[in-house]
Order: C-alpha cells, then structure tokens, then sequence
C-alpha cells in the first residue's frame, strides 16, 4: 500500500508554514516554517512557471548545494560560509515550496478567523498584501 500525502499552508504570526499530512501509520504531520518572502517567491513561481522548470530549478539548486556543503568538510567554516550555505538552502526550500504548490494544487488556507461566506484572496491580492506587510515592515510605506 502506497502512502499519500496532501499539503496546505497556514500563515504563522508573519511567517508561513507548509504542512504535509498523510495516510501513514500514525497519521504524521510535518510542519516547514518559512518566511513570507519565501511566501511571496514560492507563490509567483508556481503560478508562472510549468513543473518542468520548477522540478530543474530545484534539482540546480540541490546540486548547488551539495557541491558548497562538500567543499567546506576539509576547511574550518566561517561565517561567510555559514550564511552561503543558510541562503542556498532557503532558495532550495523556496524552490521544492514552490513545486510542491504547482503539483499538489496547494495555496494559502484562510485564517480561523475569516469568515466561511467570505471570498477567498486571489494569489494577485494575496502577493499584493504580502509585499505592503514586507515595505511597512522595512518602513519604506
């Protein structure tokens, strides 16, 4: 018997989570917190791109990645190096997000306080509001 698996993502205080859920024994639940730019980044390129070039991008950035984190075991690591492999990483969780939604058809859940009746956000408005959240945050509105 074959595991399934569904997906939804819940926003967090300002930061989102993608949540996989599956029929396994148990019925585990994985939660990956990211933040809301990754939120923004993920959203846009499921929506623009087809899955082949989501699933290429990913595979890139794993490859990236793996090549940076091997190349580090002969030396000491510094912070420089740190903070490379932290941002790979992140354009690597933000890629597989991004898969993820194209290929699971997942979007953002409305909240437990939205009212059932109300229209749900389109990704347009969704990415709107997100990018006005990110510049009053940074204090640029």
């Amino acid at each position: 018997m074959s595991t399934t698996h569904s997906y939804s993502i819940e926003q967090d205080g300002e930061n989102f989570v993608l949540i996989e859920t599956s029929d396994a024994y148990g019925q585990p639940v994985v939660r990956v917190p990211y933040s809301i730019k990754q939120e923004a980044d993920s959203g846009v390129s499921a929506a623009a791109k087809n899955s082949t070039y989501l699933r290429a991008d990913r595979q890139e950035i794993a490859l990236h990645l793996a090549r940076k984190a091997s190349s580090l075991i002969p030396l000491i690591p510094t912070a420089e190096n740190l903070l490379e492999i932290r941002k790979i990483t992140e354009a690597l969780i933000t890629a597989s997000i991004a898969e993820i939604r194209k290929n699971e058809n997942v979007s953002m859940e409305q909240t437990a306080a939205a009212s059932v009746e109300e229209k749900e956000p389109s990704n347009k408005e969704l990415l709107h509001e997100m990018r006005r959240n990110a510049a009053l945050a940074k204090g640029s509105v």
